[in-house]
């Protein structure tokens, strides 16, 4: 039988300064690399791509930032550049700190734009083949760092922003409108939540984190899992006697997707009686660190084809966040 086309797969898991983006496989090593910055690579990276870098800044959730004013931003992976940070290539990931940290980069540059540019072009040369994209390309189209070696530079911790750093309009977090669609719902889900577990409602609890209209995620929950659960949520009460705030990431206000479907809800509650400056200001940062004056709680509507609305999820921080600040050493308004 006669195959009438040619089934091509390429992988775009291909090495920074590779030779299908028309760059020569120099070797890159710590004695030719170059020092640069992250601003300066990205205000022209068509000068910089296939370069041997040496860089250095924050690195958080596979991202590299010059500094922590720069991760307020929220990453595009729709956009090559961005203003302040460069990804880090993600098969690299188990060479990053385990924690947030300043640290050293040295590897190649390369875009996933110019990858997807040049499959393009093999595209159009073999038009009766079909050219298959794979790997992190396939879903970004970010400038990155393709690392040789990460070095953490300092042991210090890095430690959030907080309230009086940042002023309110430059915020990620920011109070949820009481017009978002489903606030009500997801609120209440996320009280009864809290509610179970200070009650010592073992069963409501498992039912509210794994509602049966939902596929079961995984295999059962480990043994122990309810314990954890109330030792984190230790003390709070979702009646009024602990302080709440109810936050949703800023970018979702206002997306028309999100009028549709409503953004994720994030419930934060006070550990300390009083957080008055003390709320987290990103999303990384609200999640259950025994160190923060709050506890944090996440929920999402999931919304079915045809459906107004539908069942509530949870689900944790989606990177990890800073340290906490020593309160000690700050002024009371901080």
């Amino acid at each position: 039988m006669r195959i009438g086309q040619l089934l091509i797969v390429v992988l775009a898991s291909l090495p920074a300064g590779s030779a299908l983006a028309g760059r020569s496989e120099a070797r890159c090593t710590a004695a030719t690399a170059i020092p640069a910055t992250i601003d300066t690579i990205q205000k022209d990276f068509k000068d910089w791509s296939g370069r041997c870098v040496r860089l250095r800044g924050l690195e958080l959730g596979q991202h590299l930032f010059t500094d922590r004013m720069a991760t307020l931003k929220p990453i595009d992976r729709s956009q090559a550049s961005a203003n302040g940070s460069i990804d880090i290539y993600p098969e690299k990931l188990g060479s990053t700190p385990p924690d947030p940290a300043m640290v050293e980069i040295i590897g190649k540059l390369d875009s996933c734009t110019e990858q997807r540019a040049a499959f393009d072009a093999l595209e159009k040369q073999k038009p009766r083949s079909i050219i298959m994209m794979t790997g992190y390309c396939h879903m970004s189209r970010e400038n990155y760092v393709d690392p040789v070696s990460i070095t953490v530079t300092s042991n210090k911790p890095i430690t959030r922003l907080t309230e009086k750093e940042v002023p309110s309009d430059r915020r990620p977090l920011t109070d949820a409108p009481n017009d978002l669609p489903h606030r009500a719902a997801q609120i209440a889900t996320m009280r009864a939540f809290v509610t179970a577990i200070a009650a010592g409602d073992e069963a409501t609890w498992e039912k509210l984190l794994r509602p049966p209209s939902l596929p079961p995620i995984g295999t059962p929950l480990p043994e122990g899992a309810f314990l954890q659960a109330a030792q984190t949520f230790a003390g709070i009460r979702p009646d009024g006697s602990s302080p709440e705030r109810i936050f949703v990431d800023r970018t979702d206000v206002g997306n028309e997707h999100m009028k549709m479907v409503g953004p994720q809800l994030i419930a934060c509650w006070c550990k300390t009686g009083d957080c008055t400056s003390k709320w987290p200001v990103t999303p990384q940062d609200a999640d259950v660190m025994p160190e923060r004056p709050y506890v944090c709680l996440r929920a999402t509507m999931y919304i079915r084809e045809g459906e107004n609305d539908g069942p509530i999820g949870f689900d944790g921080a989606p990177e990890p966040g800073l340290a906490e600040p020593d309160w000690s050493k700050y002024p009371a308004a901080h």
